[in-house]
């Protein structure tokens, strides 16, 4: 940390001091090898954390609470709540750009308060904090550690160089205690995991309106990104029956009008697919 103090031990008030290009070059963090981005016993978190101000949140390292299958380590990170809704702790800044078009998957070992709780996971550009993606999950144990996955294949490979969590997100209950350990980014296809519970940290969205329909129904669908889009009707056997959409899209909400007066009634499927996402539903067509 560098730090600039003007008119040191000064009593001035109101005047003023300009600075400009300072520069201290410095080679880029690299996480090992396996991904181990931190673990409290042989990688220590390059970390600070913020709670708005409320002076009541507090991070620091203790022994591990709660030993299991989960999470046997020694030491772990432990971060207290304060009434702060947008608290949490970056456990890596000025990292070298994650490589995700190899390593995309993030595991995190987490030890929440509750079942039910937001957390935060958080990409960034460490220069630039408005350059950021951001995924909640809800926690499924209550002072038990558990493993949580996030698949961030869909973020722009070599771009982001800090990794920020936000335990208890948007809640401002204070003094809840939760623990962290073992973050890595690693290979998915160097370890198994169901895919089940991995969190896409961009997915896409869609749903049909009305739902049974006849004839016509609209076709809604939200994409996080910028991509081309193909929206695809299938009938139940997997035929193929049209294409009603094919081309570049923009991050947002679009819908197209789907005329089904040719067909029979039956259960039919669209299929909406971007370069980082695919989502499949059902509809019901009933004349």
């Amino acid at each position: 940390r560098i730090s600039i103090h003007p008119d040191w031990y000064g009593d001035s008030v109101g005047e003023e001091w300009l600075f400009d290009n300072l520069r201290q070059d410095r080679e880029l963090l690299v996480p090992p090898s396996n991904g181990l981005v931190l673990d409290f016993e042989t990688v220590t978190p390059h970390l600070h954390w913020w709670d708005c101000g409320s002076m009541t949140a507090d991070f620091w390292i203790e022994e591990n609470p709660v030993k299991s299958d989960v999470n046997g380590s020694e030491k772990v990170g432990a971060f207290l709540t304060s009434d702060c809704g947008w608290e949490g702790f970056a456990i890596a800044e000025k990292w070298e750009p994650i490589n995700t078009e190899k390593y995309s998957l993030v595991k995190i070992k987490v030890l929440p308060p509750e079942i039910g709780r937001n957390f935060m996971f958080k990409v960034e550009l460490w220069e630039n904090s408005g350059v950021m993606v951001e995924t909640t999950i809800q926690t499924t144990k209550e002072d038990e550690w558990e493993e949580i996955y996030f698949d961030i294949s869909g973020i722009q490979s070599r771009y982001y160089t800090k990794i920020a969590f936000f335990p208890d997100f948007q809640s401002t209950e204070e003094d809840n205690e939760w623990y962290i350990d073992q973050v890595r980014i690693v290979d998915p296809t160097d370890t198994y995991v169901d895919p089940d519970k991995v969190v896409k940290v961009f997915n896409v969205t869609a749903e049909n309106y009305p739902n049974p329909f006849n004839p016509s129904t609209n076709i809604a669908f939200n994409v996080p990104l910028p991509s081309d889009v193909r929206v695809t009707i299938f009938d139940i056997s997997g035929r193929e029956i049209a294409t009603i959409a094919n081309g570049h899209h923009e991050p947002g909400r679009h819908e197209i009008f789907f005329d089904a007066s040719g067909l029979a009634s039956g259960v039919y499927f669209y299929k909406v697919e971007t370069s980082y996402d695919v989502v499949v539903n059902k509809m019901m067509l009933m004349k």
